[in-house]
């Protein structure tokens, strides 16, 4: 009943938008007897006065939009470090339900509060069992059909800005819905995949889902969920990757200038500052690439397409982990070996425009690396031996692991920052020798 009040909302106010920008009409000129204006020296002093007042209010003005070009810039320059800390905490957020082990008390209660903020999961934070009854159907069914609602509604007021002629407003809007999709997409691929993670219990016990024992997979109902789970896979693992590659697929020309052939020619320094610049340049002739920035911005020109493999990076280490031999220690040696993998190919590959976002991404997926040899210590019991002081200090030591990416973020943003204010003070020095 709420997404179909919210939906019926939202249809109002795209069609109200749609309704009044078609009604609008272009400004009429009111300057027609402009040539039977003579001013007198009154109102010629008026009219220095009223211009003087302008050149002051463009000052302010340029001034303005200098600093908000300023805050931009910097939203622009962190984005990246963001999406890849986010990315971080989506993946270990699911290694306990994925390897099927219980982590250490206090790095599962962080890790469960982190990864429900970051996933948008907060369902499992509301205790919904005491307003109504819930089992992971029905949660199955608000965690795909929410976002798909959602996702459906933005469209249709994208749709209506561009209908009005507002391209910025409409490609903010696109924008906000392909953050969205890499919001939501680990977790509901995640709730998604688990309808098909059974366990079977000797004894002719029979067979139920490894999420909530109280569902029987063998019965008729589950079989169904079974079904819409599985067209709940080709609208979001495999309708989002899609979607991300056929979107940028058909403005590759545009967003890779040639590169190679650039830095080839100008070296690769000169031949990355060239292809930025070309890049720029054609945003502004198309507009329309605004509404895909997010996809493709802190990325190289040639590696226009990296988004699409960090997705399907985070796809194959969340849910699809339950396909590797689920709760078995081959399960987490081959999470491991695809974890390295990746590790080579972005160390390799360095797709990321600035060297800092590129270091800081193989220090995240590193620490994924880490908390996975944990993983592995946990399973094959190495620490079975241990005491609880041990025990409590291997929590510690995860925990720590945790705020390895945070911590460094905010050193960079320190050092940028500091660097911001002496270039500042320079320019400050500079302007009152000027005058």
């Amino acid at each position: 009943a709420i997404y179909l009040g919210l939906f019926i909302a939202t249809v109002c106010l795209a069609v109200g938008l749609a309704c009044c920008c078609r009604g609008r009409k272009p400004d009429q000129d009111d300057d027609n007897d402009d040539d039977d204006i003579n001013l007198t020296s009154a109102d010629s002093l008026a009219a220095s006065n009223r211009s003087t007042s302008r050149g002051l209010s463009s000052a302010r003005a340029e001034r303005a939009v200098k600093k908000v070009n300023g805050i931009m810039s910097a939203i622009a320059e962190v984005q990246p470090f963001i999406k890849i800390m986010f990315s971080y905490y989506q993946i270990v957020g699911g290694m306990s339900w994925g390897f099927d082990l219980n982590f250490p008390p206090i790095y599962s209660s962080f890790l469960s509060f982190t990864s429900s903020i970051v996933n948008l999961d907060f369902l499992t934070m509301m205790p919904l069992g005491c307003i109504t009854t819930s089992d992971f159907h029905r949660t199955l069914v608000v965690m795909t059909l929410g976002p798909f609602t959602l996702g459906f509604l933005n469209l249709l007021l994208y749709k209506a800005f561009k209908t009005c002629g507002s391209k910025q407003r409409a490609n903010e809007t696109f924008g906000w819905f392909l953050f969205m999709t890499f919001l939501i997409l680990p977790s509901v691929s995640t709730k998604i995949f688990s309808t098909f993670a059974c366990r079977d219990f000797d004894g002719d016990y029979g067979s139920y889902l490894k999420v909530d024992y109280s569902i029987d997979c063998n019965s008729e109902e589950h079989k169904r969920y079974v079904n819409y789970a599985g067209v709940c896979c080709a609208v979001f693992p495999i309708g989002v990757p899609l979607m991300y590659f056929f979107l940028l697929r058909r403005v590759k020309t545009l967003l890779d200038p040639g590169q190679k052939l650039l830095c080839f020619e100008k070296g690769e320094e000169e031949g990355l500052k060239a292809a930025l610049e070309e890049r720029e340049r054609l945003e502004q002739e198309n507009e329309d690439l605004a509404s895909l920035s997010f996809l493709y911005s802190a990325y190289e020109p040639k590696c226009w397409y990296f988004e699409i493999v960090e997705t399907m990076r985070k796809l194959i280490l969340t849910g699809g982990l339950i396909f590797l031999g689920p709760g078995t220690s081959e399960q987490i040696a081959i999470s491991m070996i695809i974890c390295l993998g990746a590790i080579r190919i972005f160390s390799g590959f360095k797709p990321f425009v600035k060297q800092s976002h590129d270091n800081f991404s193989e220090v995240s997926q590193w620490q994924v690396f880490f908390v996975m040899l944990s993983a592995m210590m946990i399973k094959t019991k190495l620490d079975a031996g241990e005491t609880s002081s041990e025990q409590g200090l291997y929590d510690v030591i995860l925990v720590g692991i945790q705020f390895m990416s945070p911590l460094l973020l905010v050193g960079i943003l320190l050092k940028k920052g500091e660097t911001a204010a002496r270039g500042l003070a320079r320019s400050g020095v500079g302007s009152a020798q000027g005058r």
